[in-house]
């Protein structure tokens, strides 16, 4: 995947895929529960994408400072169109050295790092940017979702590199002055289930039309609260959350 150019893609053709897609919806709804309290005024969403996330927040908590960073331009400028951030960052999360908390960066009481470092070569870098851009005895909280088991070939499709455990993240943020309060898996079996058809039934390519049927869109709601009940501590999902020591 050539990120500069497939990223553009992505946030230009599938932006409505992504808004449906059943496993953004169920993170979301995880995220903002876990940034829902007062205390997390200032958030940051660290590969922001265009916003859906972000839009979701502003929509429910008028009264927080959002920020958003993305690789992508494409996806920036979305966010910018819908006025929903204070300031957004054009970031590139593999570069070898993690920005420092200066640049205009500043400190934040939350930052959201959503299925990114999946698709990263140098992923440590993201947690020690995480305690650069927190500040210390704040607990600032993070939170961290990914993807573990099996890499499919649409996982390859859209850009991933690597699958985690969560282990692998506990023991990161650890490193960087962080303590985890959540640390799990989920979405067994209805995520592997849905793994398993893109693969099989699809060819395993989910990303050849932009453009999405009514019968596709029935299937993504079904999935959506399939996933609703789907058992933790299994599955491919990853959710960690941690506060900075």
């Amino acid at each position: 995947m050539n990120k500069s150019h497939d990223y553009e893609k992505w946030w230009r053709d599938y932006d409505e895929i992504n808004r449906l897609d059943p496993g953004t919806r169920i993170r979301k709804e995880l995220i903002i529960d876990g940034i829902k309290a007062p205390k997390y005024k200032k958030i940051l969403d660290l590969g922001c994408g265009s916003g859906e996330l972000l839009a979701t927040i502003k929509k429910l908590y008028s009264e927080k400072e959002l920020y958003g960073a993305d690789v992508s331009k494409e996806a920036l400028e979305l966010l910018s169109r819908r006025r929903i951030v204070i300031k957004s960052f054009l970031l590139d999360l593999d570069l070898e050295k993690p920005l420092p908390t200066g640049d205009g960066y500043g400190h934040y009481d939350a930052i959201v790092c959503s299925e990114v470092i999946e698709h990263l070569k140098n992923w440590q870098n993201v947690f020690k940017l995480l305690k650069n851009l927190t500040k210390e005895k704040s607990r600032a909280r993070v939170i961290i979702t990914t993807q573990s088991g099996k890499k499919y070939p649409h996982h390859v499709s859209i850009g991933h590199i690597q699958h985690f455990e969560p282990k692998e993240i506990v023991s990161k943020l650890e490193e960087n002055s962080f303590n985890v309060i959540y640390a799990n898996k989920l979405g067994w079996p209805f995520m592997n289930i849905k793994n398993l058809m893109v693969t099989h039934l699809l060819g395993g390519n989910t990303l050849e039309s932009g453009k999405i049927s009514l019968i596709q869109k029935i299937g993504l709601r079904v999935f959506y609260y399939l996933y609703k009940i789907s058992l933790k501590g299994f599955g491919p999902q990853i959710v960690v959350i941690a506060e900075r020591k």
